[in-house]
């Protein structure tokens, strides 16, 4: 860099991101300023040019689940590290790696890349400094194909080399030779079991070029190969920030914005606080935006715009949720504003009773018209379960009329079946009924076992009803029994007067009693106790006696 003047930050950004010969003539300047980049930019807080990490976890070198160490002890955050973001010496990032003991020790990662080619060139990076107490033998840095360890390569560092000061970048790398191999291992070692190496280690990388670049943190996702500028750690805006492409936030980290205006897509994996002023600074998402840290906005608005007739969407990744929650326990809300205000134009408002345990609500798999409890004349038929609907339901007044049954044949009723079910039948038996409610008994259908005893009345015996004399019980009692036709009988015994208006006769063999009917009283009487003797009788006076 040559010339006098002023270089803003932004000039000089643009010129770094061009990567070219850059020549400005600034105002007041008293020659043209010249700025040359003749490489990568790069430092522990990261740098502009071509980056990518495909180790898991650059910063965790304790972390069991990638880094596996082998009779050596890693402590996690047990020095400051290469970066120092806040400046002061509890600011501890860095990994103590202490290989101390007889039997040599190693610490090593796999790393997650796609099968290597014959021709592939991988770089190996890590920040080292030794521990003061570290006084001989060497530390070695090593990448090999996972499974062949002969196609690999290393370099040994002496302690006299490495800084108890200062922290060093040192690299390896390798163009492998065997293909077919999944993955790629790095490894930190002792170069012999008396070596005793102690050394702290910070930002480890492994990219497939041929040297070390732009350093990119990793926790526990890698990076893809990109170029430009890359923050490892806190970056702060002051102004506004715009960007014309793609914004991407590759791991997680923060970011502090005065004004943040993104026209692409946006991928921030990491923290975004917006706290500028007293109420924050606006944020503005006018494209995707996709987040997978914690994001918080102190500003008194978040405006989320999407273009014309795009929707705002909340998607959670993997097994999260998406969360709508207020600054207090007891009153959450989620409202719905219209774009704009004006006449009919209302905030709709969801919000939750003071929860005592946690609750889940769940919407059914349908499209359709949520109802609430104030709603009415909302349920259909099609919403309801069939055969869900009991008698309790069925309000006691709800007087449903007959012409919402089902149908019944025309003169059916309803009888209880075998099964207790109300079904339709055609009156059989001894009646009939027609479809006006009429009720015939059939003819002959009632017997003297269906007539209870003693209600039969003269009156109700037809006068034409001719009953048949043996059907008459023997003693009519004090009745007068009057008949204009013969009456026979057997032996008959008369209390009172017997009187014929006719001829009265009675013969047995030659014994004859008779009333001519000569308008006397004529009898003639065969008297068996005076010995058979006959008595003539007229107007009821004895007139003669025959002896037999």
């Amino acid at each position: 860099m040559k010339g006098d003047g002023w270089i803003s930050a932004l000039r000089l950004f643009q010129g770094l991101m061009a990567g070219l010969l850059v020549l400005w003539s600034l105002p007041g300047a008293a020659q043209a300023i010249e700025l040359e980049l003749l490489g990568d930019m790069t430092s522990p807080h990261g740098g502009l040019g071509s980056y990518q990490n495909l180790l898991l976890y650059s910063e965790a070198f304790d972390t069991g689940a990638t880094w596996v160490a082998t009779n050596t002890v890693a402590t996690a955050n047990n020095a400051v590290g290469p970066e120092n973001n806040t400046g002061t010496t509890t600011d501890k990032t860095a990994e103590k790696l202490d290989f101390t003991g007889a039997t040599a020790g190693t610490v090593v990662e796999l790393s997650t890349t796609s099968t290597v080619g014959t021709t592939d060139i991988y770089t190996f990076s890590v920040w080292l400094k030794k521990d003061a107490a570290w006084t001989t033998g060497s530390l070695i840095i090593r990448l090999e194909e996972n499974g062949d360890a002969t196609d690999g390569g290393e370099i040994s560092i002496s302690q006299a080399t490495l800084s108890s000061t200062v922290w060093e970048r040192y690299s390896v790398t390798r163009t492998f030779s065997v293909a077919g191999n999944s993955a790629i291992k790095v490894i930190i070692k002792e170069a012999a079991a008396t070596d005793n190496p102690i050394v702290y280690t910070w930002g480890a990388q492994l990219e497939k070029n041929s040297k070390a670049m732009v350093y990119v943190r990793t926790a526990g996702v890698t990076v893809p190969q990109a170029y430009g500028l890359q923050v490892g750690n806190n970056t702060h805006v002051t102004g506004n920030l715009t960007v014309d492409g793609n914004f991407n936030q590759a791991t997680t980290g923060s970011g502090t914005f005065g004004s943040l205006v993104v026209t692409g897509t946006s991928d921030m994996q990491g923290a975004i606080s917006n706290s500028t002023g007293s109420n924050g600074g606006a944020v503005y998402i006018n494209d995707t935006l996709t987040t997978t840290g914690t994001h918080t906005f102190s500003g008194t608005a978040i405006d989320i715009t999407t273009g014309t007739n795009e929707d705002l969407v909340i998607q959670p990744n993997g097994t999260g949720a998406a969360i709508v929650s207020t600054g207090t326990a007891t009153d959450d809300q989620l409202k719905f504003s219209p774009a704009t205000g004006g006449a009919g134009r209302f905030v709709g408002t969801i919000t939750s009773a003071d929860l005592t345990v946690a609750r889940t609500w769940t919407l059914p798999n349908v499209a359709g018209t949520l109802v609430t409890t104030g709603d009415t004349g909302s349920i259909t038929s099609t919403m309801i379960l069939d055969g869900t609907i009991l008698d309790a339901d069925v309000n006691a007044s709800a007087a449903i009329a007959f012409s919402k049954l089902a149908a019944l044949t025309s003169a059916n009723i309803l009888v209880g079946s075998a099964g207790n079910v109300a079904t339709s039948v055609t009156m059989g038996g001894d009646a009939t009924i027609s479809n006006l409610g009429a009720l015939t008994i059939g003819t002959g259908a009632v017997t003297s076992g269906k007539i209870l005893d003693g209600t039969i009345l003269d009156a109700d015996v037809n006068a034409s009803a001719a009953i048949a004399g043996t059907k008459i019980a023997p003693n009519f009692g004090s009745q007068a029994v009057s008949t204009t036709g013969t009456l026979a009988a057997g032996a008959t015994t008369v209390t009172g007067t017997l009187q014929a208006n006719g001829d009265l006769s009675r013969r047995t063999g030659d014994k004859e009693i008779m009333d001519s009917n000569n308008g006397s009283d004529t009898y003639l009487v065969h008297d068996t106790a005076s010995g058979g003797r006959m008595r003539l009788y007229v107007d009821g006076v004895e007139v003669a006696r025959f002896k037999p």
